[in-house]
């Protein structure tokens, strides 16, 4: 019998990559353990770690973003706002995507990309805040605020 061995060539020793980010961690560590180094240089390269990893989220966030674009689905309008005839105009009527919908459609993207999708609001006598937060996985989140006049007519409002 004939049996071949393959042997795999390397022209450089495999090193591994360190990131950008485990290297700023190794300085940290090593001056940490270092009495004499100043406070002053430890917070700068703590505040310079920081801004790596915000950088590297922000980057994350907005590579998925773009990946999940594309797939965002056109939501079926289901619901329809009724404006009934009224002091000799003609009424109408507008049709616009209902949120079960609309949240039904996009979480399993979201989820798949990375992100998270949160609201906060906030009332007082007469507005509303309502601010949507979109969050990715990697710590980098990004948010619109909607203030609005409360509608306290019962019907439809200019809003």
């Amino acid at each position: 019998m004939n049996q071949q061995v393959q042997v795999l060539e390397r022209d450089e020793p495999q090193v591994p990559a360190v990131s950008e980010t485990a290297a700023i961690l190794q300085v940290i560590e090593r001056a940490a353990a270092n009495p004499a180094v100043d406070i002053d240089k430890m917070e700068r390269l703590l505040l310079m770690q920081e801004r790596i990893v915000a950088r590297n989220a922000k980057a994350a966030y907005s590579a998925a973003l773009a990946d999940m674009q594309p797939r965002l689905p056109v939501i079926e309008r289901k619901g329809m706002i009724r404006v009934p005839p009224k002091d000799g105009k003609t009424g109408h009527e507008t049709p616009y995507a209902l949120w079960e919908d609309i949240n039904e459609a996009i979480r399993p993207l979201l989820s798949e990309h990375g992100f998270a999708l949160s609201f906060r609001i906030k009332k007082d006598a007469d507005r509303v805040e309502v601010t949507g937060v979109l969050s990715h996985r990697q710590g980098h989140s990004e948010e619109t605020t909607l203030s609005l006049p409360m509608d306290t007519t019962g019907s439809k409002n200019n809003v």
